[in-house]
């Protein structure tokens, strides 16, 4: 028998395919395909997987950024991190929305392997030490070519929407 089981929520929606990140802290992203979601994730429906490679590849680039950068995390985000992309005039399809899709389909396949290899080897124990895995950092800092005209517009409004707070 299990030491652990698995229990659908009461509040619960079955979804096709969609982004979730987490409403605690650092809001670390992931896509999922016929997902069971719950109030301890916030999701966003997407169309397709680019959009879902897309706004998974933003949510963790802006958290990378913003930690990388010295803020500390609300303790609940909820749709923040959304609005932050949303107000910045980062939401799907955009002029950068290809090139960001293309950085992380090269990337994905080494990411996927060293975050396997981290969460099996429990090495760390925060959700936000998995930012600065060398493969997804190397793909940050390209991501970060693309979208450095927007460094200040995203800490000015990670700040009003109370994402994070100032610099530690």
């Amino acid at each position: 028998m299990c030491k652990r089981e698995w229990k659908i929520p009461k509040k619960h929606k079955v979804v096709k395919l969609v982004v979730a990140w987490r409403c605690l802290r650092v809001f670390v992203a992931v896509p999922l395909q016929n997902a069971v979601v719950d109030s301890t994730v916030s999701f966003k429906e997407c169309e397709d997987m680019n959009e879902a490679l897309y706004y998974s590849s933003i949510f963790n680039y802006l958290a990378w950024f913003l930690k990388k950068n010295g803020y500390s995390f609300a303790r609940t985000q909820l749709a923040r991190p959304f609005a932050v992309i949303y107000e910045a005039g980062l939401t799907y399809p955009n002029k950068y929305s290809d090139k960001i899709i293309d950085i992380t389909k090269k990337h994905l396949p080494s990411v996927i392997q060293s975050v396997k290899k981290a969460v099996k080897e429990a090495r760390f124990k925060t959700a936000d030490k998995y930012l600065f895995l060398p493969e997804l950092v190397r793909m940050f800092e390209e991501i970060h070519e693309v979208l450095k005209k927007f460094d200040k517009c995203l800490c000015r409004l990670a700040l009003e929407y109370g994402a994070v707070s100032k610099k530690i």
